[in-house]
């Protein structure tokens, strides 16, 4: 696949116009932090901006001693740091990048400094490969692919204990995949306003907070779904998770409906449930039932 050129920006553009490198590895499903709807929510939703929470402050405040040692490291003089990459043939695509350079020959180097928690090490391969975190992998990918890097350097502070640096080229079938997920992504859902479908119960809760008061006919997948999950109901440990998973499935039939009904009789509801204290709302959930 062709590369497209990229405008290099000293300002960076309103994160609800375009996706990411911290938006890949959510999208791709890779994520422990946060979900595609998260990502969804964030550009149709945009409340409090990660940039603004404390980790984000202190790893930026610590990113320029890391990228001085860094450029000590490997004698890179002329650099510009804290700028921004985008496609121009596809504006919703882009990246912040921490250190852009070029070599002599004119190949594109960049760096993306990391403050990494000590309790992460053994996330991390040896130093010089890219053996990193799915989450960093996929951003770092993202940069190559929108600059056409010849490498990108991940410079990692273990805190307290030392500085690794470890580099990542090209892999075309990994940064076509990451290309393409986030233009459907972008298409399928961003533009229509349409979310992803929830992965997990906070997806689900911010999907649907409240209940509609409907009823609604289901097929007999719905039954089965409630037998497996009175089967798994006591159960523990991978037996709860499976319930879990289980219960999932259950509230995607849901949706926003109220209750289930299959042959004439409701097997389930999912009514929201108002929690008060002192007799002022406070807030509000959504509880299981199956007949």
């Amino acid at each position: 696949m062709e590369k497209q050129r990229f405008l290099l920006e000293a300002k960076t553009r309103d994160r609800s116009t375009y996706l990411g490198g911290s938006d890949v590895a959510a999208i791709l499903g890779l994520s422990k932090y946060k979900s595609a709807l998260d990502v969804y929510n964030a550009k149709l939703l945009p409340s409090e901006k990660d940039e603004d929470k404390f980790i984000f402050r202190a790893g930026r405040h610590n990113e320029s001693f890391i990228l001085d040692e860094y450029c000590a490291e490997f004698n890179i003089v002329d650099n510009r740091r804290d700028c921004n990459a985008y496609l121009i043939d596809y504006p919703y695509i882009g990246c912040q990048i921490d250190l852009y350079s070029r070599e002599q020959d004119d190949r594109i180097r960049l760096a993306d400094a990391k403050m990494v928690a000590i309790t992460r090490l053994n996330q991390f391969g040896e130093a010089g490969t890219s053996d990193v975190p799915a989450d960093i992998l996929c951003q770092i990918a993202l940069q190559r692919f929108v600059t056409d890097a010849y490498r990108v350097d991940v410079p990692c502070m273990f805190y307290p204990q030392e500085i690794r640096t470890f580099t990542y080229y090209e892999n075309e079938e990994l940064e076509t995949a990451i290309f393409d997920s986030l233009q459907a992504f972008w298409k399928n859902h961003i533009l229509k306003a349409s979310p992803p479908s929830a992965i997990n119960f906070e997806d689900f809760k911010k999907l649907y907070p409240i209940d509609n008061g409907l009823t609604i006919d289901v097929d007999y997948n719905a039954v089965k779904l409630i037998e497996e999950i009175k089967i798994y109901k006591n159960a523990e440990s991978e037996a709860r998770k499976l319930k879990e998973e289980k219960e999932i499935e259950l509230k995607k039939i849901f949706g926003a409906n109220q209750s289930l009904k299959y042959g004439g009789n409701i097997i389930a509801t999912l009514r929201t449930v108002e929690r008060k204290a002192f007799s002022v709302k406070e807030s509000s959930s959504r509880v299981l039932r199956l007949m």
